[in-house]
């Protein structure tokens, strides 16, 4: 039979353990690696769909197969749901929630940092996708006769937007809230991202790989620009152990 302390013991040490990681500068660690791990991430997404998209007919198959099933199963009520959901990576629809979240924001807990970085989520994400566009130049779906006008469809710039725009925006809200919240804000952000990227794809603008770019584009964005603005919004830093070493390297330079 064993003894109650030595029952005990493994509970004790796994506190122990999760109690440590819950200090600011190893959590803060943490957020960081898990950052940069999302934009190597988006970085191979991306790069991967690129490459797919001029050399894999498999792909191609499977980019007309989805806008045709969307065009398929569309009706006049399902496309004007559709449009109502894709307005929400709208420049309008994200101007004002980006108002609401930075007025709320600065009631609740001012932070001068909270409206600049969601500017930069924002404006960040648009002139990025912009720029990769014009690199890929590549033609839209041609299901839709308006789809044509949009200019090039690679990546997707409303699952852009959508992906680092509302991520960014439950960051700022979730601050002071509990665990449960944040991640309750956190799936909140990911299913609107998703729910965009879907519309475009049903709406016949953008084919499936679009979106998939787009949205690894959007988090990777997201992702830097937590980093970037990681120290005065969100308090995040190196953890001691590193600040220390630093340190030590720089003085001893």
């Amino acid at each position: 039979m064993l003894r109650p302390e030595a029952s005990t013991a493994p509970h004790g040490a796994m506190r122990s353990f999760i109690t440590r990681r819950r200090g600011p500068g190893v959590a803060s660690g943490v957020l960081l690696t898990a950052a940069a791990a999302v934009i190597v991430a988006g970085a191979m997404v991306l790069a991967v769909a690129w490459l797919a998209m001029r050399h894999s007919d498999a792909l191609r198959h499977l980019d007309s197969s989805a806008n045709e099933w969307g065009r398929r199963v569309a009706t006049p009520t399902s496309d004007r749901v559709l449009h109502w959901v894709t307005d929400l990576a709208d420049t309008v629809d994200t101007i004002i929630v980006g108002v609401v979240v930075a007025v709320v924001d600065m009631v609740r807990r001012p932070n001068r940092w909270a409206a600049p970085f969601l500017l930069a989520a924002a404006l960040g994400v648009s002139a990025l996708t912009n720029i990769l566009k014009l690199i890929a130049d590549r033609a839209r779906p041609a299901i839709v006769e308006e789809a044509a006008a949009l200019g090039p469809s690679f990546p997707s710039g409303h699952s852009a937007t959508a992906a680092a725009f509302y991520a960014a925006a439950a960051l700022v809200v979730a601050r002071s809230m509990s665990w449960r919240w944040r991640r309750a804000l956190g799936a909140a952000a990911v299913a609107v991202a998703l729910a965009v990227a879907s519309t475009r794809v049903m709406l016949g603008v953008h084919w499936f790989s679009d979106v998939v770019a787009g949205l690894a584009v959007g988090w990777a964005w997201f992702a830097a620009c937590a980093i970037l603005f990681g120290r005065g919004l969100l308090k995040m830093h190196a953890p001691e152990g590193i600040n220390r070493r630093v340190t030590h390297w720089r003085l001893g330079r």
